[in-house]
């Protein structure tokens, strides 16, 4: 309850300080007021109204230690900058944590139906149970009304390696009337932990983050939340003492990197493994636009792309138009082969065509002739073949004339044999590029004759 003043009045009398004596018959006097007319009778002094002062200094007195005050120490976990600004500190010690088998996950709750604005949440913790150093700071970005959320953004602006690898930060989980902030803990982990708050919005919020508490909430299982989890990292750029940027950089606007053979780098942490990206050019020269495997030139860009160098990987550079060249008289090679074998194939094929031609090919061809013989030796001929047979089969059928035969490459010339009548007539024959021809037929009379050529 507000403190209420007293009003004091001055005593106003006719006579001030104006008294007679009366004589107390025991040899003392005492002095009787003797002031007149009373025209303002004032306040009493009396302990009804001193002991309120007192009580009202006590208060006074309670209220200014428990304030933030300068150049002392203020033991306080909550302050508010104004109405709608406002932080607070939480503490979890190592006996917090409950487990170091399964994953726990810290949980501040704030009650807040409304809010649009910021959250920013620090983590602090020390090595003592784990290796765990430094920590992480991260701001929530976030707008709802009771159960609709309408905007969401988590930004990790820092966070320290052994952080990162023992902590997973959570992102806003809400409700009709609430927020929970996570940290998602690993089971050897068992680090203190100090949590700062820190909430500004459009809002009056003071009471929503004073009524926040924490809880420790037990996964049940030693992969809870998906661990062990890909370490999280800063997505903002920063500047470390040796002069290494690091974080994730995005930019809307070109970057312009100036000077002669400018490279970005990449590589492992103990430079065993790197891959660069370099221009190499100066203001006279322009050599080109390499990538670099481990400090070795893996391929270049020439003369504004149009010459293209690999390296292989026998460690040998070749040109990609080599290549093309080199696929180019594949190509017609392989064209050419399909096309002996009997279908046309075009060397600017594309390779599914070429692959079908391939499955249409067949390594026998057939077909049938009429001859007709004068009671003398008649010539059998095939001619038009793609390729020169390695082997054949040929047979009479109807007629007169009544005859087979085979042929192998194999056999030496003088085994191609001719059958006639169940009599062997002798080798007289050819195999040429193309064809074949044979003397099959001595009787007077027309024949019709099938064969086969072998590739």
């Amino acid at each position: 309850m507000a403190y209420e003043p007293t009003i004091w009045k001055n005593r106003e009398v006719e006579k001030p300080r104006t008294f007679t004596l009366q004589d107390n018959g025991d040899g003392t006097t005492t002095l009787m007021p003797a002031e007149g007319q009373i025209n303002e009778p004032g306040t009493p002094i009396m302990a009804a109204n001193m002991n309120k002062i007192e009580e009202q200094l006590v208060k006074s007195d309670q209220q200014a230690s428990n304030s933030w005050q300068k150049g002392v120490y203020n033991d306080v976990d909550i302050s508010n900058l104004g109405t709608y600004s406002v932080s607070k500190v939480f503490h979890v010690t190592a006996e917090d944590w409950q487990s170091e088998v399964n994953v726990e996950r810290l949980i501040v709750g704030i009650s807040v139906s409304h809010f649009s604005g910021l959250i920013k949440v620090t983590y602090a913790t020390a090595a003592g149970h784990s290796t765990v150093r430094g920590g992480a700071e991260v701001v929530y970005n976030i707008a709802k009304h009771t159960d609709t959320l309408y905007y969401n953004q988590m930004d990790i602006i820092s966070i320290s390696p052994t952080f990162a690898k023992s902590y997973k930060i959570g992102d806003i989980v809400h409700g009709p009337n609430g927020i929970d902030i996570s940290l998602s803990k690993a089971p050897t982990a068992r680090n203190p932990l100090t949590v700062k708050v820190e909430m500004i919005g459009t809002y009056s919020i003071f009471g929503d983050l004073k009524s926040a508490g924490t809880r420790i909430w037990d996964s049940g299982s030693p992969t809870g939340d998906g661990y062990p989890w890909l370490p999280q990292s800063s997505g903002f750029v920063t500047k470390q003492g040796d002069n290494t940027i690091t974080g994730l950089l995005v930019t809307k606007e070109d970057v312009v990197i100036e000077g002669a053979l400018r490279s970005l780098l990449f590589r492992t942490n103990n430079k065993q493994h790197s891959a660069h990206v370099r221009f190499n050019a100066s203001d006279t020269a322009d050599y080109g636009f390499e990538f670099l495997r481990n400090g070795k030139v893996a391929m270049s860009f020439l003369q504004d792309g149009r010459i293209i160098v690999l390296d292989t990987h026998d460690n040998n550079y070749f040109y990609l138009d080599d290549l093309k060249q080199s696929v180019s008289n594949g190509k017609t090679a392989i064209a050419n082969a399909i096309t002996q074998m009997g279908v046309v194939t075009s060397p600017t094929a594309e390779f599914a065509v070429m692959a079908a031609n391939i499955l249409n090919l067949s390594n026998i061809v057939s077909g049938a002739g009429t001859i007709t013989s004068t009671q003398s030796q008649t010539m059998f001929v095939v001619s038009g073949l793609s390729f020169k047979p390695r082997a054949i089969i040929f047979r009479s059928r109807g007629g007169n004339i009544q005859a087979w035969g085979l042929y192998n490459s194999t056999w030496t010339t003088s085994e191609f044999i001719t059958i006639m009548g169940n009599t062997n007539n002798g080798n007289v024959f050819s195999v040429f590029a193309g064809g074949f021809d044979v003397k099959v037929a001595y009787p007077l009379g027309t024949g019709q004759f099938d064969w086969w050529a072998i590739k």
